[in-house]
């Protein structure tokens, strides 16, 4: 099991590469621009899979024109898409359906786990005014915490440009705590929610895979 990035592997390109291949494949041939104009979807589907059959194959298109940069930026945020990665511990996260629709026209591939990092914050009625850090891939981080695999667990997940540690996600644990003794998770994904919205939106796949990770990894501990 590797990084998110090793998974990607030779599919992992930079934006610049992206804009590099966009701009030149709109400068291809007439029939294209033809095809754009007259049936766009079909259009849009054959060239976001000439774009990624270019750049995972390494071949090299030739460009006599330039494209208008804010449209190469357009174009490769909402059009390039049918990249699917999975790893052995968080299963699988896409770009395609149900991720991206009429309804849903930009889909940007998810960040890495590394770089959403998601936490787990937990209180318990032993510490209900400090959070403790624990972490499914450091076992020792449960038995130096407060976390009790007697109790039932109830996990909280902030929204958009919000962060583990905000005071609801905290007082809302309080409030639980006053009639349940349970472990209280607030599970943070900071390096995620922050990102542009459309990012933010697909990388709560990561999220998800996070959490089921770390539901099964206490089940499997027995802690």
């Amino acid at each position: 099991m590797g990084t998110w990035h090793d998974t990607w592997g030779n599919s992992h390109i930079s934006w610049d590469k992206l804009f590099s291949y966009s701009h030149r494949l709109f400068s291809l041939c007439s029939w294209y621009r033809v095809r754009l104009i007259l049936r766009p979807r079909t259009f849009l589907r054959e060239i976001s899979g000439r774009i990624w059959r270019k750049v995972y194959m390494g071949r090299s298109l030739h460009a006599h024109t330039m494209f208008p940069i804010f449209l190469r930026l357009f174009f490769v945020v909402v059009f390039v898409q049918g990249m699917t990665v999975c790893r052995d511990d968080i299963g699988c996260a896409s770009n395609d359906p149900p991720y991206v629709s009429t309804t849903r026209p930009v889909s940007i591939f998810p960040q890495s786990p590394e770089d959403i990092n998601v936490k787990f914050l937990v209180l318990t009625v032993n510490n209900t005014e400090k959070y403790q850090v624990v972490s499914i891939r450091n076992i020792s981080t449960f038995h130096e915490s407060y976390f009790d695999g007697r109790r039932n667990s109830v996990f909280i997940v902030h929204g958009y440009t919000e962060k583990g540690s905000d005071p609801w996600l905290v007082e809302l644990c309080q409030k639980i705590l006053e009639s349940h003794d349970v472990n209280c998770f607030c599970v943070d994904w900071s390096g995620g929610s922050s990102a542009i919205y459309f990012q933010a939106m697909n990388n709560v796949q990561i999220v998800g895979g996070e959490i089921a990770y770390f539901i099964r990894g206490m089940v499997v501990s027995k802690f």
